[in-house]
């Protein structure tokens, strides 16, 4: 009997692990997050037919978007699949590019198949990224896009980026679109290389944690505040979230000193991502921002 369940247990503990790495392997084609080394990271050093095609799909996501590539020509009702993932308040513009896939049909070496990433980039270092994949033939000097289609790329920790905004500053209302709402809390937010500026006593502030990557709908974005600087624990009750087309906003709320006189202690915002559904079976939140609020007029 002792063997027959210790057998049981081997195979329950094999098939476990099998099901963990095959859900990993699954989410990294699905998501398009498996490490794949670029066969080019710049139109140079494309080929061109594979540049032609690159650049004329980057064009349909410009917004407003640009005329197409001279020698690229979009089949019927493909032009109308790539659509922008953003508007043109986001001011976003072309920032990067790799090339992950280039071949031809064996059996017909003028159709072929291009697959990379386009990388945008906006204003206060916003990022974007987007992948591709396009199905084309080559004729007479040009190419013509027969198929193609993009999705958002969602990989890695994304990047927070704090405010600390006087309170009166948003009770007047907060821009809609996520560019004015980083240039308005830019210009409102306390300074934080001069906090002994700020007034040596409690104050009304709304902490604003903004995201710098655009995450994905499943992610989980939370904003805390406590005075354990380590753990991803904190108080979050308050925190009040946005979402402007995938890059988060969180607002927080609260009465404190910016550059108190040593006898409280220290206060820290923390921010905590949990990845989405893409990121396989095993998601933990994990700390991606710590910021102190009230740093001792003793430290640096």
């Amino acid at each position: 009997m002792r063997n027959r369940l210790s057998r049981l247990y081997v195979v329950l503990i094999a098939t476990l692990l099998l099901i963990v790495w095959g859900c990993a392997d699954m989410a990294g084609h699905l998501g398009k997050t498996k490490s794949t080394e670029p066969i080019a990271t710049s139109m140079d050093q494309m080929p061109d037919d594979a540049a032609t095609v690159t650049a004329a799909i980057r064009n349909r996501l410009i917004v407003p978007p640009r005329a197409s590539h001279p020698n690229a020509t979009f089949a019927s009702g493909v032009e109308e699949q790539i659509r922008p993932l953003w508007s043109a308040e986001d001011r976003l513009v072309p920032a990067g590019v790799q090339l992950l896939v280039h071949q031809a049909n064996a059996d017909d070496p003028s159709v072929r198949t291009a697959v990379g990433r386009l990388v945008f980039k906006g204003p206060f270092g916003r990022r974007a990224s987007v992948h591709y994949e396009a199905r084309y033939h080559t004729a007479g000097g040009g190419v013509t896009i027969d198929d193609a289609k993009v999705q958002p790329i969602f990989s890695g920790p994304p990047e927070p980026m704090l405010f600390v905004v006087p309170a009166e500053a948003i009770q007047t209302g907060i821009p809609h679109m996520y560019g004015e709402l980083l240039a308005y809390v830019g210009e409102q937010a306390v300074p934080f290389s001069n906090r002994k500026s700020a007034p040596p006593k409690e104050k009304e502030y709304v902490i604003v944690v903004v995201l710098l990557d655009r995450i994905s709908p499943s992610a989980k974005f939370e904003v805390k505040i406590s005075n354990e600087p380590e753990s991803i624990y904190g108080y979050k009750e308050s925190t009040k979230y946005i979402d402007m087309n995938g890059w988060r906003v969180a607002l927080l709320a609260g009465r404190f000193i910016l550059f108190d006189n040593g006898e409280e202690p220290n206060l820290f915002v923390k921010a905590v991502f949990t990845p989405g559904k893409e990121a396989g079976l095993i998601r933990s939140p994990k700390l991606v921002g710590r910021f102190c609020l009230n740093e001792t007029k003793g430290n640096s």
